[in-house]
């Protein structure tokens, strides 16, 4: 993991825009210019309430971004977020990074816990997060709305030990 740099900007809205990618989540109902993920970019970490790193492969090439988002220091708590190119899809970057970033928020944030939420139709997210064992907590009904209809998540946790 290393902070965004503007060279990811290319291959990230290609990624952003790729519907066999998104298809399952919020960001699918846009496109993304290449000057937004550049402005993503260069905005991003400026404030402590968000922090994104990009995955990289062993060229240092951009193939994900990680993050911790809504970071609320007195409850002691973040959302977590991830996107990685289809290219790198079960070849364990992903899993690497969600290891990285939590011994971060827990050990240099000193959060207590990590949570995130997934469309119960994501089913190859389901899997990977409890494999990297994050716990089950709820399914909330209709609690995505994409277009015009809804869909039912999953709400994960990981806790410090």
């Amino acid at each position: 993991m290393r902070k965004l740099e503007l060279k990811d900007a290319n291959k990230m809205m290609e990624t952003l825009n790729d519907k066999s990618v998104t298809n399952t989540m919020r960001i699918s109902l846009r496109s993304f210019s290449l000057d937004e993920c550049k402005d993503y970019i260069l905005n991003s970490n400026k404030d402590n309430k968000n922090i994104d790193f990009a995955i990289t492969d062993e060229s240092d090439n951009w193939i994900g971004t990680i993050s911790l988002k809504n970071i609320d220091y007195s409850k002691k708590e973040a959302e977590y977020a991830i996107i990685t190119s289809k290219d790198v899809h079960g070849k364990g970057y992903s899993q690497k990074a969600t290891k990285e970033i939590l011994e971060y928020a827990f050990n240099e944030l000193k959060l207590d816990k990590v949570y995130l939420y997934v469309s119960v139709n994501n089913i190859r997210a389901n899997k990977f997060y409890q494999k990297v064992g994050f716990i089950f907590d709820r399914c909330e009904r209709r609690g995505l709305k994409l277009g015009n209809e809804y869909q039912d998540i999953n709400w994960y946790y990981a806790l410090r030990k």
